[in-house]
């Protein structure tokens, strides 16, 4: 289809910024109006102007790369995760335990010698209970800046858009609702965190409508999941807080959703560039708006608990 350049100029001219994949055109990102989205751009902006962020394609990990980083993590950590069926999330959810117990108190206690494999397992373990799929798209950095959330007027969205735009999860836990999916009964005061700081990650779905689409959530299906399994639980946070913390933390949409089709089939996804549209306009909304930037270990889980830092993945080999 012929495209004119003043409707491509015009198209254009609605974009935050563009991600660009190998052999892809660019996916162009459109920000919400809001004070979170802003603040969140300028965050993001600043690390990229630092480093090139981390990218972990999802869909190239391998039933094979989980085996040979169990033998590995039971050679180093001393962890049992040799299964014959990887693909009971039985067997995978208590998988994940081990690392939510050995990060309880985030990095600064663990050997720098383990981050890689840690970091590794943890990608290959989501993988692995998503059939290798690639579900999403999440771009990192190896720091611990930042903000907290509190104080902005941001609701989380049951968006099952293709292609819509979330902020990364902080934690290594996960929150209410997909705890409640996936029926983890186990600790799940250990293993549940509320997303409550802002990374600045860029996290893109995979998933879901062209159009725009809000799926339906059983709310009352899960709050009664919860007041079955862990009503200590509820009734120390409350109610109000479970059910405002369900759903994913949606900050914008891809606008040519479509050109992700052909990436959710691709062998291997290869990043190439981010582009900004105008440099100029990006600046924090909130006069008090203060990231925090290079903090150390402890200073953090003070802000935000435990955390899961971004490390640069090497070539493990049993």
């Amino acid at each position: 289809m012929f495209i004119s350049p003043r409707w491509h100029y015009k198209y254009q001219m609605h974009y935050d910024f563009a991600v660009k994949f190998q052999n892809s055109p660019e996916l162009y990102v459109r920000l919400h109006d809001s004070d979170l989205a802003r603040d969140w751009l300028y965050l993001f902006y600043l690390n990229y102007q630092r480093e090139i962020p981390l990218f972990r394609d999802q869909g190239s990990y391998s039933l094979s790369r989980m085996k040979q980083l169990a033998y590995q993590c039971k050679h180093v950590l001393g962890w049992d995760w040799i299964h014959n069926d990887y693909d009971d999330f039985e067997v995978t959810t208590s998988m994940h335990k081990d690392l939510e117990q050995y990060l309880a108190k985030g990095f600064s206690g663990v050997p720098s010698e383990h981050d890689s494999l840690l970091h590794e397992l943890h990608i290959c373990l989501h993988s692995t209970q998503q059939r290798n799929l690639r579900t999403t798209v999440q771009f990192e950095w190896f720091n611990n800046d930042g903000f907290s959330l509190e104080g902005y007027d941001f609701k989380f969205s049951h968006d099952s858009t293709l292609g819509s735009i979330w902020l990364q999860n902080p934690y290594v836990g996960h929150p209410p609702d997909w705890i409640w999916q996936q029926n983890d009964h186990i600790n799940v005061w250990q293993t549940c965190r509320f997303h409550d700081f802002v990374r600045p990650g860029l996290v893109i779905n995979m998933l879901g409508s062209l159009e725009p689409t809000i799926k339906q959530f059983n709310h009352q299906a899960y709050l009664d999941w919860w007041n079955t399994t862990a009503s200590d639980f509820v009734k120390h946070h409350g109610v109000d807080k479970m059910l405002a913390n369900t759903g994913h933390p949606v900050i914008g949409q891809i606008v040519n959703n479509k050109a992700l089709l052909p990436l959710q089939h691709m062998a291997t996804l290869k990043f190439e560039y981010i582009r900004f549209a105008d440099t100029a306009a990006i600046k924090p909304i909130r006069q008090h708006f203060a990231p925090v930037f290079a903090i150390n270990q402890t200073d953090y889980e003070n802000v935000a608990g435990p955390d899961w830092p971004s490390y640069d993945l090497t070539d493990i080999k049993i």
